[in-house]
């Protein structure tokens, strides 16, 4: 083996292990994983594979190299088919458009370039060059598209991953990446040929990031008719309590109204001595009166009833909770929306807490306002967890907020997780 040989084996190890050490940080970030320990299994194996085609001169590399990586993150990453698809078809479609640059510069280089330094040379730079713009593009997919891949979507939205297939088969079979004759083919491709090949995979390449941007579009536009849906299912329910309150309100006027009466009774019946009797509607006054009561008071009638209902479903979980929380009668907010956000607020609360032993179970709810500004702070034990994602409930949360001008901050750390909200007075 020539020190040349020898020199490009190494590249190509180099660039192999590179290209996939980041196909892997996409498969760990597309699915939410943290599965670095098994990286040095992945290289390793990477380079064996790379060893034993460099040895036997093995064809059709690009599908080994696709079993291996669909096998590795199915069977060792343990990310499922259906999370598994959609990465995938991305990676193997950056990898066929990264071969297919490869190929047509190649095939250029080896028809331009004369002497074999100066070959090897542009092979080396064309090829880095190629390794980095694949880097790129998988980076930019992973921090603008990945959440899409983190959804559950329908089966009708994988039809848009057709197209990949399309251009990978049609790119890999046109040039004969996968053939053994590939090394005669790239020297014998005619030059016009080249920049018909060129457009060709610059068009793919476009095509795919429009797909992409499609796929995105259609999930976010889903995702927002999914929050819309049920924040207006919120909306009905606080009204249900906002008639609850004003009902309990007239109850109560009513039952104001006629305590006088009721003490006169008692009066005659203490007077007459006949103590059993007066005993008996004292109880029955007490039992009327526990209609009226509630275990807080806010300062707001719609918000007592439904932190009532709240703060008995926690104590029914075996949760501590303690709750201080003042509105004065003087903000303007609309009642709807404070409830949509106290009640998303103690319902994350209580499915977190009964996630975790009973001992550890607690939640503090706090509100404080300061001239036009309410601050609401709610910190409540939850399970230990580095994949969390925000629910459609805390999307609510900061859509309320936005309306009034306002922030949310969100700190999920060990087993504490705390939301901070600032709305200003309307």
């Amino acid at each position: 083996m020539t020190g040349k040989q020898s020199f490009i084996i190494l590249w190509w190890l180099l660039e192999s292990t590179i290209t996939h050490y980041f196909v892997f940080d996409f498969l760990s970030h597309s699915n939410l994983l943290n599965r670095k320990k098994y990286l040095p299994l992945w290289l390793s194996i990477n380079v064996l594979l790379s060893l034993i085609v460099i040895s036997f001169q093995i064809p059709g590399v690009f599908f080994i190299d696709a079993v291996f990586i669909a096998l590795f993150a199915g069977l060792i990453l343990q990310i499922p088919i259906k999370k598994l698809t959609a990465p995938l078809s991305v990676i193997l479609t950056l990898l066929t458009l990264k071969e297919g640059f490869s190929a047509i510069t190649l095939s250029w280089a080896s028809q331009r370039l004369i002497l074999p330094a100066q070959g090897l040379t542009a092979q080396i730079l064309f090829s880095a060059l190629l390794t980095l713009l694949f880097v790129f593009a998988l980076r930019m997919i992973q921090f603008r598209y990945a959440c899409t891949f983190q959804k559950s979507i329908s089966a009708y939205l994988y039809i848009l991953l057709l197209p990949c297939s399309f251009f990978l088969l049609l790119i890999r079979f046109s040039l004969r990446l996968d053939s053994s004759d590939f090394p005669t083919d790239l020297i014998n491709i005619k030059p016009h040929f080249w920049i018909t090949l060129l457009f060709l995979i610059i068009g793919a390449a476009g095509s795919v990031f429009l797909i992409l941007e499609l796929f995105y579009k259609i999930i976010f536009l889903s995702e927002k008719e999914t929050q819309t849906a049920v924040l207006t299912n919120q909306l009905n329910n606080q009204k249900i309590f906002l008639e609850e309150a004003k009902q309990r309100n007239i109850n109560y006027a009513s039952f104001q109204h006629d305590i006088d009466n009721h003490l006169l009774v008692l009066s005659g019946l203490l007077r007459e001595k006949k103590h059993t009797l007066a005993e008996q509607y004292l109880q029955q006054l007490k039992t009327s009166c526990q209609a009226f009561s509630f275990p807080i008071s806010t300062g707001n009638d719609v918000l007592d009833v439904l932190l009532s209902e709240k703060i008995k479903t926690a104590r029914s979980n075996q949760i501590n909770i303690e709750c201080n929380v003042k509105i004065p009668s003087e903000f303007k907010i609309d009642e709807l929306h404070l409830c949509v956000l106290f009640s998303n607020i103690m319902d994350n609360a209580i499915a977190a807490c009964q996630k975790i032993p009973q001992e550890k179970r607690y939640i503090s709810l706090v509100s404080a306002a300061r001239s036009h500004l309410l601050t609401l702070e709610a910190v409540n034990s939850a399970p230990i967890n580095s994949n969390f994602q925000e629910s459609t409930g805390l999307h609510n949360i900061r859509h309320i907020a936005e309306q009034y001008h306002g922030i949310t901050e969100i700190k999920y750390e060990k087993e504490c997780f705390q939301i901070s909200v600032l709305i200003c007075e309307k």
